[in-house]
Formats: structure tokens, C-alpha cells, sequence
């Protein structure tokens, strides 16, 4: 059989393993395995297995994905993500939609800490909704807005899907992250203007918050979202200025976390271990699903299939703007059912290397797609922020989640048409780099 065709088989195998509930991991990992069995023997299969999980773990550029897991969960404990909603409350709370608008504002400063969406959603679930339906407001306005705000964690640096796009595709992490940076403050501008405009169509969906706040109340507020500012300024500006790699700034990152959560006296014994236990279970699911998606990734490479897949776009003569349009509406589609990183890694090898064949920056496409692969977060039925929400907040239900997400998806759109029009605005920071 055509080693091509055994690639598309293999592909749909997959699919058939994880409709039947096989773990993305080992519905990859097993389809490569047995695409290889079939084409090359259970030797070469055997030994694939045997060699690569080790070469891709081991790589240090893995090491980035723990420390900025570990800096987001020490910022965590540190108390950064309730200080930082405080501040934005105290200077936002009297505008319409106010407590929405300073937990989209506090979402994308505590994004700039920790660099998964799941986490960051739980974090302002448990802060935000109390306070938000305590004055008043739709539940399904405030459940919305914790969802969506979480999900600036995958676009604004330091951001775990950003990472493992670069380790995947070679591109450097570094440009990646840098470029996440002001595509982040245009989708967390565009949704707090979206917010107040929502709100003022429709005041009953978030009452008018009456409590008057002196000036000196506000500035005391800033002093707590120093820590947030003194992370991101510094992570980024050692990636910026070439000073660090992006392992090294991320190990720094996790540190001065350290240090602020024991400066504030917000870290005990207790915590401290659940913030080293949450990140080796983060990591340990990432590192599986990439295990496998390497090998399905290896397998579909070997089978020639992503050097067909350019040389029949090239063929076609696809305008790129229509590549572009074709793969949003695949990846919006895909987002329905799987997670960002299975994402990434079932598609990514077969994609990247027609995005490059056509000419679009790297950096900006890794930008692009992190954005789809967010949306893919909060859409039904299996939109894992969502998910965490209902865990978080177990009184609520999923169809009031994914209801109260879905005014937002005209925020994502138009926040990627801009982008796709003005690739500068990714690429601006990027090409300025020292390193």
C-alpha cells in the first residue's frame, strides 16, 4: 500500500481511538506505532518507541514548560491573583460592567504569570464570580467572562502552547513569546470595550456598582500588582534584550515568584507542596501527550504525507488568504473536540511546513494559531476551560458556561481578522529583539 495512503489511515485510526475514548496521548502514540509495524516492522516500530520518548523529554528546551508552570502557581499562592482583581476593581468597578471589565483586566495580568488557561480560569473563577453575582449581575455574564479571560494565558507571554509550538516547529520561543505580547493587550482591550458596550445596550445584565472609592484607596491598590509587574517586565525583558534563553528566564521567573510568595507570607508548607504537585501533574500531561504526538508526528513524516500535502497546495496554487481562511474554519471546527497541545501536535506537521512553503512568518502563523487553538478552549462540547469552571464552581452547569461564552466568539473573530490584516502588530516586538 501507497505509504501515503497509510498516513491518511493512520490519521483516521487516530480519530477512531479517541471517538472510542483511548487518551489522546495513547491514541497518537498508537497509531504511529502501528502505522510504522505496518510499514517498516515491529523492529523499526519497537525501536521508535524505544528512543524517541527519551530524546524528546530529555531535550532541555522541555525544562521551560515546569518553570513557567511552577512561576504561575507560586504567583498563585503568592496572592498575586486576588490582589491584582482588587486593584482592577477599585479603578474599574463604576464603569458599565465594571467587576467584568477588572476580571478580564485582572485575567491578563495574571496571564503574564502563569502560562495555562485552565489555571488562570480556576484562579478568577474562585475570586471573580462571587463578587460579580454578589452585586447583581447574570450569572451566565459572569461564568462568560472568568471563561473568556482565562484563555488570555494562552496569548500573552509566558504561554505553554506558544512554547510548544516553537519546540515542535524550531522556531525560536523567544520571538514567540514576544510576539504574544501585543496581539494579548489587543484581545483583552477588544473584550473589556466589548463588556461595557454589552452592558450598556443591556443594563440588567451587570448592575451599576454604587461604592465610591477615594483616589489614595486606588493608588494603595497598585501597590499589590507590583509582583505580577516585576515578573513579566523582567522575564520578558531578559527574553527581549537576549540577556537569557527562554529556559533560563523562565528558571529565573519560578524563583522570583518563590521569592514574592515568601516575601507576602503567603506561602506555607501546605500550599507550597500542592504548587510543586499541580505542576509535575501539568507537566506529566503535557509531556504524554507530546510523547505521542512525536511519534504520530514521526510516523507522518516518514510516510511522506506533509510533503504531498505542500506539493499539492503549491499545485492547486491556493491564494494564501484562502489557506488562511480554510485552516481558521478546520481549527474552530477541530477546537470542538480537542485539546490545544493534541492540537498542535496532530496537526502542526502537516500544516507548518505549507505555511512556510507560502511565504506567512513563522512567528506570526504560532501567534495565529495559538489564538484559534484558545477559542478551541471555550467551545462546546469539549471546551476544557469550561470544564474547569463547572469543577471549580460546582453549582453552576456547562450549558450556562459555554451560554455565557458565546457573545465573546465576535470579540476572537474580529481580534483575528485584525491580526491577519496586520501581521506587524505580532511581528513589531519580534524584529526589534537584541537576541
Amino acid at each position: 500500500m501507497d505509504p501515503t495512503l497509510v498516513g491518511i489511515l493512520s490519521i483516521v485510526g487516530m480519530l477512531v481511538f479517541l471517538v472510542i475514548g483511548l487518551p489522546v496521548a495513547f491514541a497518537m502514540g498508537l497509531a504511529g506505532f502501528l502505522g510504522f509495524v505496518y510499514l517498516s516492522g515491529t523492529n523499526t516500530a519497537f525501536g521508535v518507541l524505544y528512543n524517541l520518548p527519551y530524546r524528546t523529554i530529555s531535550s532541555w528546551l522541555f525544562s521551560v514548560i515546569p518553570m513557567f508552570i511552577l512561576m504561575g502557581d507560586f504567583a498563585f499562592y503568592s496572592g498575586i491573583t486576588s490582589e491584582l482583581f482588587s486593584a482592577a476593581r477599585k479603578w474599574l468597578g463604576r464603569i458599565p460592567g465594571g467587576l467584568a471589565v477588572a476580571t478580564i483586566a485582572a485575567a491578563a495580568g495574571f496571564a503574564a504569570t502563569t502560562g495555562a488557561a485552565m489555571a488562570s480560569a480556576a484562579a478568577m473563577t474562585r475570586i471573580a464570580v462571587p463578587e460579580m453575582e454578589k452585586a447583581g449581575y447574570q450569572r451566565k455574564m459572569a461564568l462568560g467572562t472568568v471563561a473568556i479571560g482565562g484563555t488570555l494565558a494562552g496569548i500573552i507571554p509566558p504561554s505553554v502552547g506558544l512554547v510548544i509550538f516553537g519546540i515542535l516547529t524550531e522556531t525560536s520561543i523567544a520571538r514567540l513569546l514576544i510576539g504574544g505580547i501585543l496581539p494579548g493587550i489587543l484581545i483583552a482591550a477588544l473584550l473589556m470595550l466589548f463588556t461595557m458596550l454589552r452592558v450598556m445596550r443591556n443594563p440588567a445584565l451587570a448592575p451599576m456598582v454604587q461604592e465610591n472609592i477615594a483616589l489614595r484607596e486606588k493608588l494603595n491598590s497598585l501597590k499589590g500588582v507590583w509582583g505580577a509587574l516585576v515578573l513579566f517586565l523582567f522575564v520578558m525583558g531578559a527574553l527581549y534584550t537576549g540577556i537569557t534563553t527562554p529556559t533560563e528566564a523562565a528558571a529565573v521567573g519560578a524563583f522570583g515568584a518563590l521569592v514574592i510568595a515568601l516575601a507576602k507570607r503567603n506561602l506555607n508548607r501546605g500550599n507550597f507542596k500542592e504548587a510543586l504537585f499541580d505542576t509535575g501533574r501539568t507537566t506529566a500531561m503535557i509531556m504524554f501527550i507530546f510523547v505521542g504526538g512525536m511519534i504520530f508526528s514521526r510516523f507522518l513524516t516518514f510516510t511522506n504525507l506533509p510533503q504531498q500535502f505542500v506539493a499539492l497546495i503549491e499545485n492547486v496554487g491556493m491564494h494564501p488568504a484562502v489557506f488562511i481562511v480554510a485552516i481558521t474554519v478546520m481549527y474552530v471546527i477541530l477546537g470542538m473536540f480537542i485539546d490545544q497541545t493534541s492540537m498542535t501536535l496532530i496537526t502542526i506537521p502537516i500544516i507548518f511546513p505549507v505555511v512556510v512553503a507560502l511565504g506567512f512568518n513563522p512567528v506570526w502563523f504560532g501567534v495565529y494559531f495559538a489564538m484559534l487553538a484558545n477559542l478551541g478552549q471555550v467551545t462546546p462540547p469539549v471546551g476544557l476551560v469550561c470544564y474547569v469552571i463547572k469543577g471549580t464552581l460546582p453549582d453552576c452547569t456547562l450549558e450556562e458556561v459555554f451560554a455565557g461564552c458565546i457573545p465573546f466568539f465576535i470579540v476572537e473573530l474580529v481580534a483575528l481578522v485584525i491580526l491577519a490584516v496586520f501581521p506587524i502588530i505580532t511581528t513589531f516586538l519580534p524584529s526589534q529583539m537584541m537576541g
